[in-house]
C-alpha cells in the first residue's frame, strides 16, 4: 500500500479554514547530519487534493531522524510525522522548555490500495 496523505482535521489559524486531509508535497533529506525538512499541505479534502484544487494551508516541519536509501522513504516521513511523542516532564521550577506541538501526531495515514490485475 502506498500512503497517499494524512487524515486529521486541523484549524487553519488565520481563516479557521478546517484542514482535513495534508500530503508531504516536498522534502528535503540531509543525509549526513540526519535532519530532514519538508513542506506538509492540508486540503479541506482527500477528493479537493486529487482534484488538483488548491491547499489552505502549509507547514514546515522538520525531524533530526533520517531514513536510510534503502528505507521506504515516503512511508518514513509519514510514519515519523504522525507519531505520538510521550508527554514531556515538566519541571515546574524552570522555564517552559517543552518543544513546540506536532499537529500531525495521531493523524491517520491513507493508503491508496493498489491491486494485481487479474490473470
Amino acid at each position: 500500500m502506498t500512503i497517499k496523505g494524512i487524515n486529521k482535521a486541523i484549524e487553519e489559524p488565520n481563516t479557521g479554514s478546517i484542514a482535513n486531509f495534508h500530503r508531504i508535497e516536498y522534502f528535503s533529506i540531509d543525509l549526513r547530519s540526519k535532519y530532514v525538512s519538508m513542506i506538509v499541505r492540508g486540503y479541506v479534502s482527500e477528493d479537493t487534493c486529487d482534484s488538483g484544487r488548491l491547499h489552505i494551508m502549509e507547514t514546515n516541519v522538520s525531524i533530526s531522524d533520517a531514513p536510510t536509501l534503502a528505507d521506504n522513504i515516503p512511508q518514513f516521513l509519514y510514519n515519523a510525522i504522525t507519531a505520538v511523542a510521550p508527554e514531556p516532564e515538566v519541571d515546574p521550577t524552570q522555564p517552559n522548555t517543552a518543544l513546540p506541538v506536532n499537529v500531525f501526531a495521531g493523524g491517520v495515514l491513507v493508503g491508496e490500495v493498489t491491486t494485481k490485475p487479474k490473470k
